[in-house]
C-alpha cells in the first residue's frame, strides 16, 4: 500500500476516498461520465511500470483554468507565504520549475522538515492534479486560500484531478530502465477500462494505447508477468434502465 495516503472507504466503480487529517478528499474518477467504466485519459506521471497517474480528458480544461487563476495571483504577488508550520497532508500551493519559469500548483504535503544537507528546510509534496512528487523549499510554499476562485471554479474545493491507476493482472519481473517507462507513459493518451476500486489507493484497470493492451505489450516484451487478481474484488455496476447501482463480484481471468 502507498503510505502517502491511507484509504479508508470505497464506493465502487467511480469513487474512492483518502483520509487526510481526519477529512475526506474525494478524487475525481470521473464525474463527467460516472455511469460508464470506460473513458479516455492523459498520463501525467508514473510511479513504476505498472502504476501511473492520469487525468481524464476534459478535466485538463479545469486544471488549465485553475492554473491560469493561480498564475494571475502569482504575477500580482498576491499568493500568501506560510507564516506557520506546515503539517503533513496539508493542502498547499507548491512551486514547480526554476526561478525564471516557476509556476504554482495545488499540492499535498507528504513529509515535512526534510534535511537535504544545505541547511534549507524542505518538504516533499505531490502535485494533486498531475501526480508527480518533488522536494521544495519550505519558504517557497504558498497558502491555498479556500476563497480563491477563478472563472466560477473554487480552486481549493475542486477535486484532485490526477487519479492513480494500476494495470490489472501483471507484475514486474525485473528492474525496468526509466527511459522505457518514460517512453511507455509520458504524455500518453490512453483508454481506461475500470476493473475495480476496492483497493482504495488506486484504480485497477485495463489500459489500452492506440488499440494495444499495455499489459499484453509489457508481458510480451519480458518486463512483466501475468498474475491473478484477488477474486474478492468487487465493483458497482450501474443499471441505466432503473438508475440503480448493483454490487457484483468480478472474477479475475
Amino acid at each position: 500500500m502507498n503510505e502517502d495516503l491511507k484509504p479508508v472507504e470505497q464506493m465502487g466503480a467511480r469513487f474512492f476516498w483518502y483520509d487526510v487529517l481526519g477529512m475526506h478528499h474525494k478524487l475525481a474518477i470521473p464525474k463527467m461520465n460516472r455511469h460508464k467504466k470506460k473513458y479516455f485519459a492523459t498520463v501525467s506521471a508514473f510511479e513504476n511500470l505498472v502504476e501511473f497517474y492520469a487525468v481524464e480528458q476534459g478535466f485538463e480544461d479545469i486544471r488549465d483554468k485553475m492554473e491560469e487563476g493561480i498564475s494571475r495571483l502569482q504575477m500580482a504577488n498576491k499568493l500568501q507565504p506560510f507564516s506557520f508550520p506546515v503539517e503533513k497532508l496539508a493542502m498547499v500551493l507548491a512551486p514547480f520549475g526554476d526561478n525564471e519559469s516557476r509556476t504554482y500548483h495545488r499540492a499535498v504535503v507528504l513529509a515535512e522538515d526534510i534535511d537535504n544537507g544545505n541547511g534549507s528546510p524542505k518538504v516533499l509534496v505531490r502535485y494533486v492534479d498531475y501526480g508527480n512528487r518533488d522536494l521544495v523549499d519550505y519558504n517557497d510554499l504558498r497558502v491555498l486560500d479556500p476563497k480563491i476562485s477563478y472563472k466560477e471554479i473554487c480552486i481549493a474545493d475542486t477535486e484532485w484531478l490526477a487519479v492513480r491507476y494500476k494495470l490489472r493482472g501483471v507484475q514486474p519481473v525485473q528492474n525496468t530502465p526509466k527511459r522505457y517507462e518514460y517512453q511507455l507513459y509520458d504524455g500518453t493518451h490512453c483508454q481506461i477500462d475500470i476493473y475495480s476500486t476496492v483497493r482504495g489507493e488506486y484504480v485497477l484497470a485495463d489500459v489500452t494505447v492506440e488499440g494495444q493492451n499495455i499489459s499484453e505489450k509489457i508481458v510480451q516484451e519480458g518486463y512483466c508477468q501475468w498474475k491473478e487478481e484477488n477474486k474478492a474484488d468487487q465493483t458497482l455496476r450501474f443499471d441505466s434502465s432503473t438508475n440503480v447501482w448493483h454490487l457484483s463480484l468480478l472474477i479475475a481471468l
